[in-house]
């Protein structure tokens, strides 16, 4: 099974697209596989949707004419955000002693 598997309808590749993982700092990359009903149907219909549905385009829609194994479909490499602000966590610990000499010289202003 491939890693993206051709859907047959924009519903089921955004479904599916909800199970990626996003990265910490929100962002959810997925490559949508749409399979392309007739000769006729292009994928511009479908990369309008996605952008409707808060999706970005990443590059450019490849469209996979039919071959033995997979009917005729379009390859749309996209990012879903969701920014999170970066978290970053750490703790500090001094042990130790501060130990010092000043002086000071100077003359009075009048």
């Amino acid at each position: 099974m491939s890693h993206f598997p051709i859907t047959d309808t924009l519903e089921e590749a955004l479904k599916q697209a909800r199970h990626s993982k996003r990265d910490d700092l929100g962002y959810l990359y997925h490559t949508f596989r749409i399979r392309l009903s007739d000769e006729k149907a292009g994928w511009s219909a479908l990369l309008s949707n996605l952008v409707d549905e808060g999706w970005q385009l990443q590059g450019t829609p490849v469209v996979i004419e039919a071959a033995e194994t997979t009917r005729r479909h379009v390859l749309i490499s996209m990012l879903h955000a969701e920014p999170r602000p970066l978290e970053i966590r750490g703790t500090m610990r001094l042990r130790g002693e501060i130990n010092g000499e000043a002086e000071l010289n100077g003359h009075p202003r009048i």
